[in-house]
């Protein structure tokens, strides 16, 4: 829903450390009571490999760990089927970059790692002790952080050629934005489960439900998000950013629409799976302005004799049109002016739209660049003109952009749960927990 950017979209582990104080709360090693009677043995095996108890038993704790959850049997068994989803999953990621000749390069895992010391104010070095000391390794975190890095290189080089995005859907999504202008704005949060086989409604609606029964017991909502969420927003807790009237899908927008900040929602029934929204804090939109496009401009110029005559006419006419017939380019109108002989012929310079005489904008405002207009009869004079540059204000292009990476990622974020779906239905998964 909210502008994400792709390598943020996977690197979900790189934001666990975004607030320390509620996802690394300080917590000791569980005591052998509360630790699984065994951590010996085989939960699962994705293509004949194995995913160990050991495997599971830490990937529980890290769960727990920043989700701010109890340790406690009923937790555990309510998270084993989502966390060796979960493994499975990462599972199957990594024997796909392994096919593929794809490598995380440790690098770039130890820079993630020592990004998320430094946000939870650990010295280099401290992640390891920390998580050694409530009982986790350390390969706990780094091979989530692999995997994050390995998919997001496969889906990217998969999909990403193939990606095109016209001019027409960001203009259509930009005025989507504009007629929203001025309405109501909530700065909101999601958690959403998605529904990819019917025959598991029921358990993405119970999950979903169990997630709101533990944000409202006090639960961090920006936990549950990032450990839970299938939403690209969970890189960053779910945050969606302000949002307007209209600008999610119906159910959720209704849903939120229907809060008081602070509040969230209880599970709501989207087109693709469950949203739960929270409500940060709402305020009063504001207008958005129209940019005004500035453009850079060389004119043919053919004058016209004092009071022609109609043949005459036709005669300047044709040679205006004879002299841009074969230009495609400015630097071809460059030489089309001099053939011209008029000195009002060459280079307008960058001009405002609007500075422009409104027959001259006219002619301009919607002409393709490098493309000659057609021939303006003024006064005393034929005018052809060329579009060599068009460009848009800094804040406009920037929004621009911003549309366009949403809409990029939102495609690749298709073709990676289209991909994942595909190396699940052709994988063989034996689970024995």
């Amino acid at each position: 829903m909210n502008p994400v950017s792709f390598s943020a979209v996977f690197l979900i582990s790189a934001s666990l450390a975004a607030a320390p104080g509620t996802l690394w709360a300080q917590q000791s090693a569980p005591s052998p009571g509360k630790a699984r009677n065994t951590v010996e043995g085989i939960a699962a095996i994705v293509n004949d490999e194995p995913i160990s108890h050991l495997d599971l038993d830490h990937r529980l704790r890290f769960t727990l760990l920043t989700a701010g959850l109890p340790d406690t049997a009923e937790t555990r068994r309510r998270l084993i089927p989502d966390v060796v989803q979960g493994l499975i999953d990462e599972r199957l990621k990594a024997q796909e970059g392994k096919r593929l000749g794809i490598k995380a390069e440790k690098a770039e895992v130890e820079s993630i790692l020592h990004r998320m010391e430094s946000q939870s104010g650990m010295s280099p070095g401290g992640m390891k002790t920390y998580l050694e000391k409530v009982g986790i390794a350390l390969g706990t975190l780094t091979e989530r952080i692999e995997t994050d890095i390995l998919w997001r290189q496969i889906v990217t080089r998969r999909y990403r050629r193939g990606i095109r995005i016209s001019d027409e859907e960001v203009d259509e999504h930009l005025a989507r934005i504009r007629a929203n202008a001025g309405k109501p704005q909530s700065l909101a949060a999601e958690i959403f489960i998605a529904v990819e086989d019917p025959a598991k409604e029921r358990e993405a609606a119970v999950l979903a439900a169990r997630l709101v029964e533990q944000v409202r017991g006090g639960v961090p909502f920006r936990a549950i998000a990032q450990n839970f969420s299938h939403s690209p927003s969970a890189a960053v807790g779910g945050d969606l950013g302000w949002v307007s009237a209209g600008q999610l899908e119906p159910a959720a927008d209704q849903a939120l629409a229907a809060l008081q900040p602070g509040q969230i929602t209880p599970p709501v029934r989207g087109e693709n799976g469950y949203y739960v929204l929270l409500l940060r804090e709402r305020r009063a939109g504001s207008a958005m302005t129209d940019s005004e496009p500035v453009l850079t401009l060389h004119q043919v110029l053919v004058p016209l004799p004092p009071n022609p005559t109609p043949v005459q006419v036709r005669v300047q006419l044709a040679q205006a049109e004879s002299l841009v017939s074969n230009a495609k380019s400015c630097a071809d109108m460059e030489q089309a002016a001099k053939a011209s002989g008029s000195p009002m012929s060459g280079s307008l310079g960058t001009v405002k739209l609007s500075s422009l005489p409104a027959e001259s904008r006219g002619l301009v405002e919607n002409l393709p660049v490098n493309t000659p207009s057609q021939a303006l009869q003024a006064k005393d004079a034929f005018i052809v003109m060329m579009v060599c540059k068009r460009e848009v204000p800094t804040a406009d292009a920037e929004q621009r952009q911003r549309v366009l990476n949403m809409l990029i990622d939102e495609r690749l974020q298709l073709g990676a749960r289209q991909y994942l779906r595909d190396l699940r239905r052709a994988a063989f998964v034996d689970v024995r927990v």
